[in-house]
């Protein structure tokens, strides 16, 4: 069985490998998929504040920066049972976001 710390590793292996990121940024992304599932977390219990929402706009914004850099695409999957960022080297259309390939930095 897989635990979530060799899961994470894993992903960070992968961004940097397989997609050329730089662990200081892969480690970056990371945390911001952290924040983005709690947020989607407690949007799903209680609802967001518009600060806290604001903040959530902010860390995709940062993610999809980031990862432009790169060449890159990101997509923000807000239901906090699956994976909140997606990563692909090709745009990701809302309906095709279950492609096995793809990676989640979280």
């Amino acid at each position: 069985m897989t635990t979530k710390a060799q899961t994470k590793r894993d992903n960070l292996t992968t961004l940097i490998n397989t997609y050329g990121i730089d662990f200081y940024d892969a480690r970056h992304l990371q945390g911001i998929a952290g924040s983005l599932h709690r947020l989607a977390e407690y949007d799903c219990n209680h609802g967001l504040s518009d600060r806290q929402e604001t903040r959530m706009d902010r860390l995709f914004e940062e993610a999809r920066a980031l990862l432009e850099g790169y060449n890159l695409y990101t997509y923000h999957q807000s239901d906090p049972r699956g994976w909140p960022l997606l990563v692909d080297r090709k745009p990701i259309a809302e309906s095709d976001t279950y492609r096995p390939d793809r990676i989640c930095p979280y």
